[in-house]
């Protein structure tokens, strides 16, 4: 072999070198198609946990409303405020005058709050023959509990003072306190004040 020909022989590749070319390609490979991956699900995750924020203010605005505007007592038969518990869970409803606008003068609906296998659970609909509606239900997913606290209003002389049930069928407690939580993070509060002179100081 001449001193040109081994020349020429040097400048290719030999097959090790080209299985070595190959295998760096191919981990380079796998890394980009790994961090391309983790960005996109850390993306989805951002996205999603944007997406529960969301329904979660729209949520606690919604029941704001509900529960500050109450139908007159004489408006209807059924009770205006009911607190059930059972193995269940904890159930909340209500009327309510606060759904469509003008809050608080227009029909009268029945408010539901509730956890079920998907999370919390928030159906409202017209009371019969108050006026026609469509039914409305807001979602809340991953909540496991609900808690349900109201406040009874003062009386003279004393504080007012929070209790677990709500006997009274035709009026409604001073303030309502919701705490719901889901399994990663901690109860969320939410105090409604529905009788600030009843309420006196036991509502920050």
């Amino acid at each position: 072999m001449t001193a040109a020909q081994l020349v020429r022989v040097r400048r290719g590749f030999t097959l090790l070198e080209l299985m070595l070319a190959l295998t760096l390609t191919a981990i380079a490979a796998s890394v980009a198609g790994a961090s391309i991956v983790a960005a996109r699900r850390t993306g989805e995750r951002v996205d999603a946990h944007k997406a529960d924020g969301e329904a979660e203010a729209r949520l606690r605005a919604v029941l704001t409303d509900m529960l500050r505007h109450a139908p007159a007592a004489d408006r209807t038969s059924e009770p205006l405020l009911q607190l059930q518990r059972n193995e269940s869970g904890t159930v909340l409803t209500f009327l309510t005058t606060g759904v469509q606008l003008p809050l608080g003068t227009g029909p009268v609906w029945r408010a539901t709050l509730m956890v079920d296998s998907s999370g919390l659970r928030l159906d409202a609909e017209p009371v019969a023959g108050s006026a026609p509606g469509i039914a409305i239900t807001m979602q809340l997913t991953g909540v496991r509990t609900l808690d349900v606290d109201v406040l009874e209003a003062a009386r003279a002389g004393e504080l007012a003072q929070w209790r677990s049930d709500w006997p009274l069928a035709q009026s409604r407690p001073a303030a309502i306190a919701l705490r719901w939580q889901r399994a990663t993070e901690p109860a969320t509060p939410l105090v409604a004040v529905l009788d600030p002179l009843g309420a006196g100081q036991a509502v920050p």
